[in-house]
């Protein structure tokens, strides 16, 4: 069998998402080993989703301080604050989520505490978290489309 970008080339394994032969060169390219049709489709998912989270960020900054501001103009400062408090929760609120949540079987009351203070350590975490975050998926955006340009014009 051949390598579906080297005519010639033996195949030595196979696209991991869609199956089409691969050379060694071509398995070693992309980890995992992906033809280009498929790198470019996975990369393209992963964009959406990093955009999505930056989109939501700003949304929800801005939906406050427009509430705020139409409020009460003199709103606009404490608008700013609650904005960025909010924006900075979703962040928080992800960093937090990805430890493991203990099973404990409890009241109603227990619940809604827990919940309670889940929100305000995501507020103050995601102080922390919401600015590297946002730069490690700005990072991997700017990774995605450099590598989008390179495959275009074969050098990748």
């Amino acid at each position: 069998m051949e390598c579906v970008n080297h005519h010639g080339a033996s195949a030595v394994g196979k696209c991991q998402l869609c199956g089409k032969p691969l050379c060694a060169d071509c398995m070693n390219r992309f980890q995992p080993a992906l033809c280009e049709p498929c790198l470019l489709s996975h990369n393209e998912s992963i964009a959406k989703r990093l955009i999505f989270d930056i989109g939501l960020t700003v949304a929800l900054f801005l939906i406050v301080v427009i509430a705020m501001v139409l409020k009460n103009p003199a709103y606009f400062r404490m608008g700013v604050t609650l904005g960025l408090m909010l924006s900075c929760a979703y962040w928080g609120w992800q960093f937090l989520s990805c430890a493991p949540i203990p099973v404990v079987f409890t009241s109603a009351q227990g619940l809604g505490i827990y919940f309670c203070i889940k929100v305000l350590l995501s507020i103050f975490a995601g102080f922390i978290i919401a600015p590297i975050q946002i730069f490690k998926r700005a990072k991997t955006l700017y990774s995605i489309h450099a590598l989008k340009q390179r495959i275009e014009q074969g050098k990748a």
